[in-house]
């Protein structure tokens, strides 16, 4: 008799054991389908956006296209030159080609997407350019520096990022938090009141500088004449007394934001001792035919101004005083 309990309790086990198994199988089966129907749902709303860069012999275009197969919401499109953030495409070209004043940038050269939705297959041109007002070697220079990058969402609240560079679509939370990330913020950006010192009587000093002929330090004196100080540009007259045939007027142009001078990325800002503020640029270009990196040096002072040039070529390791102008009045 108690053998006879016993199976009965082990029978009456194990059906409810079984019973458990498959309404966990049932849960699962149903879990699956619904993430099966949600990745059918999202898969057949894709978007994929792409930005290329196109030319001929006329002109140069960035071109944004959705390759999906559903629309993209672009929640955000940035540009920047040399990793920082540029905040409309005026400086971004102009400033950094150095084309003249007179020349007007015309807002029907650039689309601005931003919180736009773009259907699928449909294409929109971000930039174009004339290569009859930019040389083709001006373009090409500027291209690489430049980049732009879009964060774009699915009706389905799924978001990527794409870029002009990278060409590799990246899977993110949300667009505010992935474009914070991508571009340098700068603080380096100056002013007009940064140069207003040099206002003012005739500046005098010399001239020093690495002559490759001889591989000597040569010393020429020379002096320097402000002709204006605006929101943008310094002009001054550079006078060498001893050798007048090289006599010049130059330019110092300050870019709309304030992170250029004459379209290369200010590196740094400092003051230094006895009230003298430091600025940086930095750009490749190429020293006695020679590609190297090149940095400009300006500090300013009520009392004192100093241009050094600093170049590292690429077969060496530190930068070297290729120039350096020495200056007071």
């Amino acid at each position: 008799m108690d053998n006879e309990k016993y199976n009965s309790f082990n029978w009456e086990r194990i059906v409810s054991i079984l019973a458990l198994i498959l309404s966990i199988v049932a849960i699962l089966i149903s879990a699956v389908e619904v993430s099966t129907a949600r990745s059918s749902a999202k898969a057949s709303v894709w978007p994929h956006l792409s930005i290329t860069a196109k030319s001929d012999a006329e002109s140069f275009s960035i071109e944004i296209d959705n390759k999906g197969v559903g629309p993209a919401l672009v929640q955000n499109l940035e540009m920047s030159l040399d990793g920082q953030l540029v905040t409309d495409i005026e400086t971004a070209i102009i400033d950094t080609l150095g084309v003249d004043d007179d020349f007007q940038f015309s807002s029907d050269n650039y689309t601005d997407i931003n919180d736009r939705v773009l259907g699928t297959g449909e294409k929109q041109r971000l930039l174009s350019m004339s290569l009859a007002t930019f040389s083709r070697d001006s373009i090409t220079s500027w291209a690489t520096k430049f980049d732009i990058q879009a964060c774009y969402c699915s009706i389905q609240d799924d978001c990527w990022q794409t870029s002009l560079v990278g060409q590799e679509t990246l899977s993110v939370d949300n667009c505010e938090e992935a474009l914070s990330t991508r571009f340098k913020q700068t603080e380096l950006a100056i002013s007009r009141s940064d140069f207003e010192p040099l206002l003012g009587s005739l500046w005098e000093g010399d001239l020093q500088y690495i002559d490759y002929t001889t591989e000597k330090v040569t010393k020429i004196p020379v002096t320097i004449q402000m002709d204006s100080v605006d929101d943008r540009r310094i002009v001054y007259r550079l006078n060498y007394p001893q050798e007048p045939k090289y006599n010049s007027i130059e330019r110092l142009d300050i870019s709309r934001g304030g992170t250029r001078i004459n379209g290369y990325p200010i590196i740094e800002r400092r003051k230094l001792g006895n009230n003298v503020l430091q600025i940086t640029t930095e750009y490749r270009g190429q020293d006695n035919q020679k590609p190297a990196d090149i940095r400009n040096v300006y500090e300013v002072s009520n009392d004192t101004f100093v241009i050094r040039q600093l170049v590292r070529r690429d077969d060496a390791t530190d930068f070297f005083e290729r120039n350096r102008y020495y200056l007071a009045r």
